[in-house]
């Protein structure tokens, strides 16, 4: 399966939730309304093989840790509670989201 195509099942599984959530109205037990999504995503998928890649639970970590880091959650507390090393913390609070602008490509003649 290519990228785009993870984000195209992530979406529709993200359509099919939205629209039981908005039937289910704000009476509906979680429990329920989690059989419900669970029941409507078999239906939508029936035969179907879905896998949900690691890297969009990768990037949604790595937002988190970044958001508790800027709160002040210390490198080695987040090391404990996402069960990573000090050293990959450090990297992901302080990897740069783009390029900076002024920087330039070493091999781009």
């Amino acid at each position: 399966m290519r990228n785009n195509d993870y984000y195209e099942v992530f979406e529709q599984v993200a359509a099919v939730s939205t629209e039981e959530i908005e039937h289910a109205g704000k009476d509906v037990e979680p429990v329920s309304l989690g059989k419900k999504i669970a029941w409507s995503l078999c239906c939508t998928f029936a035969g179907e093989q879905i896998t949900f890649p690691k890297t969009l639970l990768r990037a949604k970590r790595d937002i988190d840790i970044k958001k508790e880091f800027a709160e002040g959650a210390s490198y080695r507390d987040l090391s404990k509670k996402y069960d990573l090393t000090t050293r990959q913390i450090r990297f992901i609070c302080h990897e740069a989201e783009e390029p900076a602008p002024e920087q330039f490509e070493l091999f781009n003649f």
